[in-house]
């Protein structure tokens, strides 16, 4: 029996470098684990979440594939489950960006000997790369993905001095560089949405809504600027 993944986690597993260890933090119900393993992406893989029910999901695949002596099931909260220089890959996949910034910040002596981080966010991308900029965490690749009606973008980065304009944060460097495929339509799904949150805000004169309508503008004129010349 072999796993299949969808699209989204199908190109996490491309990023994972081959023969690395590695952290799946929140992996509900295996499937990443498994295909690493089984791929023979990865030698060894430790799979972690906070609530029972999807590791209880995750150890039934697992038996069933008969690839337990090389997936580690830990329940408990994010990265506080590893020890330092267990694994040199961390996966995090589906959650919002303050969600991962959180995890990422709980527990700096295993983050600190981790080779790789790959991130999945739900939301919020931008606030995510300028955290890794900030924390010594170089963008090495960068993929978006279109399925089930919405885009994912994926980031994957290593240690490394990084400074990241306005536009890479936003739109991220290496997406920017590949001149992604999917990046104007992208773009243009972002801008919408910016647009009807700048209309709901129109009629508010409080200081704080102001601030939020010029940043909003910012980004807008950004995105703009940018899918002007794909």
């Amino acid at each position: 029996m072999q796993v299949k993944l969808s699209k989204r986690l199908a190109s996490v597993a491309v990023m994972v470098p081959k023969g690395s260890v590695v952290a799946d933090i929140g992996t509900d119900h295996g499937y990443l684990p498994a295909y690493l393993v089984m791929s023979r992406i990865s030698p060894y893989v430790i799979a972690t979440d906070v609530n029972k029910g999807p590791l209880a999901a995750a150890a039934n695949l697992i038996s069933l594939l008969a690839v337990g002596k090389k997936i580690d099931l830990r329940l408990g909260d994010g990265l506080t489950v590893l020890m330092p220089g267990e694994v040199e890959t961390i996966v995090i996949a589906g959650m919002g960006a303050s969600t991962m910034i959180k995890i990422l910040d709980q527990t700096p002596e295993v983050l600190s000997q981790a080779k790789r981080l790959i991130l999945q966010p739900m939301r919020n991308v931008p606030r995510l790369r300028t955290w890794l900029a900030e924390h010594q965490w170089e963008i090495k690749d960068e993929e978006l993905i279109w399925e089930d009606e919405i885009f994912y973008e994926i980031v994957a980065a290593d240690h490394g001095q990084s400074t990241l304009t306005q536009e890479e944060a936003e739109i991220g460097p290496i997406l920017l560089k590949k001149k992604h495929p999917l990046l104007k339509e992208y773009l243009s799904e972002r801008i919408k949405v910016l647009k009807s949150i700048e209309v709901s805000l129109q009629n508010s004169t409080k200081p704080r809504t102001e601030i939020q309508k010029q940043d909003l503008h910012e980004k807008i004129n950004t995105l703009e600027r940018v899918m002007a010349c794909l």
